[in-house]
């Protein structure tokens, strides 16, 4: 490279009029670009949330009423800290703020299951941050299918199916 070619000479010039002597072309070709870099990486380096607040009020008392809520503290989204005797309890600390979501389990869940019947768990959920609402409802919804998934998978094989059936 020929720092003598007209060429070189150009560059060298521009560099040292217009882009080091002027600080509006300097901050719009090397300054801004690393900020909006540097941004970007801040706006996106934070985590998904995790491990939020859950109660469970469960009317059944049953080992499958405990493994639900073991899968649904299971999940990286949700933790189970706190279990209410009753719904309005359990609708007064979702209402303060002390949990994000009550997972109510009633009473019967277990028998409903095992003579192969439809059972309802309901999922109450504060709306009031959509992105948490949504995150606890899709994980929780997750462990819950998982486990009823399992359920049906060993009904069928009591029943002479086999694993790959």
């Amino acid at each position: 490279m020929n720092c003598k070619s007209p060429f070189w000479r150009v560059v060298q010039r521009e560099l040292k009029e217009n882009l080091f002597g002027q600080w509006p072309y300097f901050f719009i070709v090397c300054i801004g670009p690393l900020i909006g870099f540097l941004l970007v990486t801040w706006i996106f380096s934070s985590n998904v949330p995790r491990n939020l607040p859950v109660a469970v009020v469960d009317m059944d008392h049953t080992m499958m009423s405990r493994k639900m809520a073991n899968m649904t503290d299971a999940t990286p989204i949700a933790a189970i800290n706190r279990s209410y005797i009753s719904l309005e309890d359990a609708r007064r600390g979702l209402e303060k703020g002390n949990v994000d979501a009550v997972l109510y389990i009633p009473a019967g869940t277990e028998k409903e299951i095992l003579k192969g019947e439809s059972s309802s768990v309901a999922l109450y959920l504060n709306e009031a941050n959509v992105l948490k609402g949504s995150l606890l409802s899709s994980g929780i919804q997750k462990a819950i299918g998982t486990l009823s998934a399992g359920i049906k998978l060993q009904f069928q094989m009591e029943n002479g199916a086999t694993e790959e059936q």
